[in-house]
């Protein structure tokens, strides 16, 4: 039987985004989600019918909140490729939201795929890019700031240098 506590469904949830992200998702348990949730053992198993509800679940959520939570995407996505019903449930998440927010606009996508390429090389190589440098990426794909009164931007890295 599973629980519907929705306070204890969300925790178990947001530890398991942690578990996900610092264990991999190999690492995530029911014993480990206890763990991080700090509940009796035992507790998960009662909320989640099995580990695919469990991986499920947490794709359905939203994790993109956190450094944590992008670890745990890209873990639930390299999952994915072995688990074809999970595959299916983020591809159809990822194209909503790119549905929601690209459209048929080419830039939108390109936009969309050069931040997840630094997203993930951030967060896999830190190393790679220095603030600035992504900073000054993100600013160079980004488009002009709108002005009031049909004004053109002058320059969009000067959000208020309207003419």
């Amino acid at each position: 039987m599973v629980r519907h506590n929705r306070i204890r469904r969300q925790a178990l949830l947001d530890a398991s985004i942690e578990v996900l992200a610092a264990k991999g998702a190999r690492g995530l348990t029911f014993r480990a989600v206890d763990e991080q949730a700090r509940v009796p053992r035992g507790t998960a198993s009662n909320y989640f019918a099995n580990r695919d509800d469990l991986l499920a679940q947490i794709a359905c959520g939203h994790v993109l909140d956190s450094r944590s939570g992008y670890l745990a995407f890209l873990e639930l996505r390299l999952e994915a490729t072995r688990r074809p019903g999970l595959q299916a449930l983020i591809t159809e998440r990822v194209r909503a939201e790119l549905d929601t927010t690209a459209s048929d606009d080419a830039n939108a996508v390109i936009t969309y795929l050069v931040v997840n390429g630094l997203i993930l090389d951030n967060l896999t190589l830190p190393g790679i890019f220095t603030e600035d440098q992504i900073e000054e990426l993100i600013r160079s794909i980004t488009p002009p700031p709108a002005c009031h009164r049909g004004q053109v931007a002058r320059d969009h890295f000067f959000p208020m240098g309207c003419l």
